[in-house]
């Protein structure tokens, strides 16, 4: 976005004219008067306070891409619709997942032309992977957890309570994953009588960092 654009984006038209060095003049008997300078004047004021926007668009469309490359189950992004263009100023996209589940995307702006940083403080481990992982290894039909993907802090862990079914038999998975992508599955079959066995598996794509990405 150039600096006329963003200047026409949050000023009025005649106020730009005068910002460029044309002085407007209303006709006589105007409101407000006839007096060049008194044009001049309220326009400088004006112009004064007038901001450069940046469109965010293209930023909202780089954070749907980076979302997609790493698998997670996205339902949605939404950014405000244009923000004060200023380096260094930050500001927030939320990323809303197919279970409901949301993450907030911080944005950093690198100058004032849509050049950013992108980057969440979440880690988010998709388990569809993992899910299909654990069926083969533990020979189940289906797994039914209540998300689809887990989201926490660095350096934590998150257990879930997955619905399982062989056959006619039904069972529980208690599935436990962490913030790298590793899990442990603990399986019990109803009226099995069978011991419980355990698997493990690895995120096909451990989550990582969007620190650097840039938008144009």
């Amino acid at each position: 976005m150039t600096r006329s654009e963003n200047l026409q984006a949050a000023c009025p038209l005649w106020a730009i004219a005068i910002n460029r060095g044309v002085v407007l003049q209303w006709p006589a008997g105007g409101a407000m008067g006839t007096q060049p300078g008194a044009a001049l004047a309220l326009g400088l004021a004006l112009v004064a306070g007038c901001e450069k926007t940046l469109e965010t668009k293209n930023i909202q469309t780089k954070i749907e891409s980076e979302v997609k490359s790493r698998s997670w189950p996205m339902k949605s992004v939404s950014c405000p619709p244009k923000v004060k263009a200023k380096k260094g100023d930050k500001f927030t996209c939320t990323v809303e997942l197919e279970d409901g589940q949301t993450v907030t995307m911080g944005v950093v702006q690198q100058d004032e032309v849509g050049n950013c940083n992108i980057d969440s403080a979440s880690t988010v481990i998709p388990l569809a992977g993992l899910l299909d992982d654990f069926k083969k290894q533990l020979n189940v039909d289906t797994i039914d957890c209540p998300k689809k993907a887990v989201i926490f802090p660095p350096g934590t862990e998150t257990k879930l309570k997955c619905k399982v079914t062989r056959a006619t038999a039904t069972g529980e998975l208690t599935l436990s994953v962490d913030d790298k992508g590793k899990a442990k599955g603990d399986l019990v079959m109803a009226g099995a009588g069978e011991s419980a066995p355990t698997a493990s598996a690895a995120s096909a794509k451990p989550d990582a960092s969007a620190d650097d990405d840039k938008d144009e």
